[in-house]
């Protein structure tokens, strides 16, 4: 069974969904973020707070359920901005880092969010 996933209004900032004729719900921070990932049916949220550029971001499944907070990438010390999504990655949902000091010229890249390890790995490419 597949899900309809749909964004709650800034005013009840969150995540809610149908499953098995429950309404679930997930909130998080009034600038924070949720995707839906089809190919492992799991909600990524992602809580952003100004001024806080630590990753916060957590996996739910379809009841509501969390599975896993995802850990940050573990090679390079990241500021982490927001999530966006990519068909260039097997969950189809990246989040955008920013190096400290400029890499390849650029300071913001893609990372793509691994819903098998719940990690963030692999640099995607720049994000502008």
């Amino acid at each position: 069974m597949d899900a309809d996933v749909n964004l709650i209004s800034k005013d009840n900032a969150g995540v809610f969904w149908e499953f098995n004729k429950r309404r679930i719900h997930i909130p998080f921070e009034p600038d924070g973020t949720a995707i839906y990932s089809k190919k492992y049916k799991i909600i990524v949220v992602m809580n952003i707070k100004p001024g806080d550029y630590s990753l916060n971001m957590k996996a739910y499944d379809l009841n509501g359920e969390l599975k896993a907070s995802i850990l940050p990438y573990n090679k390079d010390e990241l500021s982490y901005g927001y999530m966006s999504t990519s068909d260039r990655v097997d969950s189809g949902i990246v989040v955008v880092a920013g190096y400290k000091n400029r890499k390849d010229e650029f300071y913001d890249w893609q990372f793509e969010v691994d819903l098998k390890e719940f990690k963030i790995s692999n640099c995607i490419d720049r994000a502008y």
